[in-house]
């Protein structure tokens, strides 16, 4: 279903690659893919043993494919991811950042950005974020958070 609904309206080559390996990989992890009830075409993936979001593929608004990923149990990721905390913060001109106080951790398990003047803000795990200009070289590292968010 998810190849026919999403992966074949993905017109760039790589990208339409990196989408499908990122579906096996899901797959291999046993994670139960679902598709949104929205207007817009938008798949979940969730972690087979908590139910939780760990991934989401949809489309921007000129039709270009997004991943948005879940990696706050990575502990280390590469300047691309670290990026990503901030471009998602800033998408949102700061307004969803710091704990909200759900209960579902101790506001110490999310994602945490350093500006170069000190300025610090967290996002709260249970958060997607967006991963802008991704592309195929990044599939390697993607798979690796994959698996340790799920694992």
């Amino acid at each position: 279903m998810i190849r026919e609904e999403f992966l074949d309206l993905i017109e760039d080559k790589e990208l339409k690659e990196l989408f499908t390996r990122l579906v096996e990989k899901a797959e291999e992890l046993d994670m139960k893919i679902t598709r949104t009830k929205a207007k817009d075409t938008v798949y979940l993936f969730l972690n087979p043993y908590t139910k939780k979001r760990v991934m989401k593929f949809t489309f921007d608004k000129d039709g270009t494919p997004q991943v948005h990923l879940r990696f706050n149990l990575a502990g280390n990721y590469s300047n691309f991811f670290d990026e990503a905390i901030r471009l998602t913060i800033e998408e949102f001109d700061f307004k969803y950042t710091g704990c909200y106080g759900c209960g579902n951790c101790d506001g110490t398990e999310g994602y945490t950005y350093v500006y170069k003047d000190g300025t610090t803000y967290y996002r709260c795990p249970t958060e997607l974020i967006e991963l802008f200009n991704v592309e195929y070289k990044h599939l390697d590292e993607i798979t690796h958070l994959l698996e340790n968010q799920v694992g």
